[in-house]
């Protein structure tokens, strides 16, 4: 055994003690491995976290507090009591509507033959069953649509036309308590 002038390495290397060096080295490979240890670990759950993310159904989103659906039977039961014909299975709507349903409606009326006699228009006819008028268009007799739309000022899906009689779908927008 060489002696190197180191009394302290000496004697551990005598009582089958390793230097300090490799106690240092030691400590720090078990840090290493605490850490691997732990990695591990959070890995672990994370993969557990996806599986049940990915295994579990998707829960439906739940509606804002504040937003009453409305009652679409409730509500456009006296657009329906009022009209000349409602525009449902028996007298459906023939021909083409031209203006679209606006998104804003949380609840549209079956479409309805309202006689409006030239002094009406589908707006003031819905709004006199207190509800918005969503669209209207001249007829050809009862729920038949005239395809010429344009005659008349078509602002407002067609809701501000005069006419002696015509087609009128009323609805009403979300309410809010």
């Amino acid at each position: 055994m060489e002696f190197d002038g180191d009394i302290d390495k000496a004697s551990q290397k005598l009582m089958g003690e390793e230097p300090k060096k490799k106690n240092k080295a030691q400590k720090t490979k078990r840090r290493i491995q605490n850490t691997k240890l732990s990695i591990q670990k959070a890995r672990n759950k994370i993969q557990k976290l996806k599986k049940k993310l990915q295994g579990g159904k998707p829960k439906p989103p739940r509606p804002a507090p504040n937003i009453v659906k409305p009652n679409r039977k409730a509500l456009c039961k006296p657009a329906l009591a009022a009209a000349k014909t409602v525009c449902s299975k028996k007298s459906k709507v023939v021909g083409k509507w031209v203006a679209k349903v606006d998104s804003k409606f949380s609840v549209v009326c079956t479409p309805t033959h309202a006689l409006t006699r030239y002094r009406d228009t589908c707006e003031t006819w819905c709004r006199a069953q207190k509800l918005e008028c969503v669209r209207g268009q001249d007829n050809r007799g009862g729920c038949k649509l005239d395809p010429r739309h344009s005659r008349k000022d078509t602002s407002n899906n067609g809701c501000n036309q005069k006419w002696n009689d015509q087609v009128c779908q009323c609805g009403a927008s979300v309410t809010i308590r």
